[in-house]
């Protein structure tokens, strides 16, 4: 269970980093993710990357 888990916030990571990424580099906000500043405390959104890829903001 343990590595499961592991393994799915490994996942996590790396899908919230291929979003950000791309948004930390274009200088100022797209409009097409909201910032971190803009999500309240607890909340958890998700986007959809590309067709079956899915990434949340939290």
């Amino acid at each position: 269970m343990l590595k499961v888990i592991s393994s799915l916030l490994v996942y996590m990571t790396a899908s919230v980093m291929a979003v950000a990424s791309p948004l930390a580099h274009s200088g100022e906000p797209s409009g097409e993710y909201p910032t971190v500043n803009e999500i309240p405390v607890g909340e958890v959104r998700l986007y959809q990357i590309a067709d079956g890829v899915w990434s949340h903001i939290a």
